[in-house]
C-alpha cells in the first residue's frame, strides 16, 4: 500500500509553494508575512513584486474574476430585459439587480469570504446591492470624494435609468471596456496593502537612513537633505525602485555625484 499523504498536490507548483486561488488566500499568505527589520520588509517587498507573483495576481486572480462580472452581468440581462436593446429608463430596480448578479460571480473567483458575509448577515436584495458596491469600489480603490483619478465606482451604472436612450446593451459594453481598469486598480490597492503592512511601522525617516547608503552607491548623492529625510513612505519606495532598480524616473531629492546642475524636482540622465 501507498503511503498517505498529506492532502493532494494537485495545486502545488513545482517549486513547492501553492499559488493562491483568490484574495482570501493571497491576503492569508500576507498576514503570516511578519518583518522584524527594515531589511526583512524590502526582502518581503521584492518577493511581492516579482513580476511572476505580480502577473500571477492580474492573470490568474483578477483577469478571471473580471471576466465572470462580464457574464454575470450579461446573464443576468438576459433575465431581466427582453434584450441588449431594451431601454434603461426608469429601470433602476433591474439595473441593481444586474450589477448585483455580477459581484456575486465577481467575488465567487476573488473573493470567496465576501459571499459568505451576505449569507451570515442574511441582507435583503438592496442590502446586498449597497453591501457589494461598495466593497467592490474599495476593492478597486475608488476615490468616494471623486478627486484623484481613479477607476469609476461601480454605483454609476444605476445613473443609465435617468437616460431616455441609453440600453441594456450600454452596460454590457461599458463593463467590458472598464475591465483592465478594474484589473490595474485592484492590483494597484494590493500592492499598496501589502506595502503597508510592512512598512507603515517603520518611521519614514529610518527607512530614508536605512536606504541612503543603498543610493549612494549607485552613484547618487542626497542634494535636498530635508526633503529626503521627511520623504513619505511611497516616496522613497519609488525613489528606491528607480535607483537600485532601475525602473522609473523618480530621481526626487537626490543628483548625480560630481554633478552641479541641478536637476530640480527629477533628475534626467541624458
Amino acid at each position: 500500500m501507498s503511503h498517505a499523504h498529506g492532502g493532494s498536490n494537485s495545486s502545488r507548483k513545482k517549486g513547492g509553494e501553492k499559488k493562491p486561488s483568490n484574495i482570501d488566500e493571497l491576503m492569508e499568505g500576507l498576514h503570516q508575512e511578519h518583518s522584524t527589520e527594515i531589511k526583512e520588509a524590502f526582502e518581503a517587498h521584492d518577493k511581492w513584486h516579482k513580476k511572476e507573483h505580480q502577473n500571477h495576481i492580474y492573470n490568474k486572480i483578477l483577469t478571471p474574476a473580471q471576466e465572470e462580472l462580464y457574464k454575470g452581468v450579461k446573464e443576468k440581462i438576459g433575465e431581466v430585459f427582453d434584450d441588449e436593446d431594451s431601454k434603461l429608463h426608469n429601470k433602476k430596480d433591474e439595473i441593481k439587480k444586474v450589477v448585483t448578479h455580477g459581484l456575486k460571480k465577481y467575488f465567487e473567483k476573488a473573493k470567496p469570504s465576501v459571499g459568505k458575509i451576505l449569507e451570515d448577515m442574511n441582507m435583503d436584495e438592496d442590502e446586498q446591492y449597497e453591501f457589494l458596491t461598495t466593497f467592490y469600489d474599495d476593492h478597486v480603490g475608488v476615490d468616494p470624494s471623486g478627486r484623484r483619478d481613479t477607476a469609476p465606482s461601480i454605483k454609476g451604472f444605476v445613473e443609465l435609468a435617468k437616460n431616455k436612450k441609453s440600453t441594456a446593451g450600454d452596460i454590457v459594453r461599458t463593463m467590458y471596456e472598464l475591465k483592465p481598469k478594474y484589473v490595474a486598480s485592484a492590483l494597484n490597492r494590493l500592492n499598496n496593502r501589502h506595502t503597508t503592512h510592512h512598512f507603515l511601522k517603520y518611521d519614514n525617516t529610518a527607512i530614508a537612513a536605512y536606504l541612503k547608503p543603498e543610493i549612494e552607491k549607485q552613484g547618487f548623492e542626497i542634494e535636498d537633505k530635508v526633503g529626503y529625510a521627511t520623504a513619505e513612505h511611497g516616496e522613497l519606495l519609488r525613489l528606491r525602485k528607480a535607483v537600485i532598480e532601475k525602473e522609473g524616473e523618480e530621481f526626487k531629492y537626490l543628483k548625480k555625484k560630481g554633478d552641479d546642475s541641478h536637476g530640480g524636482d527629477k533628475h534626467h540622465h541624458h
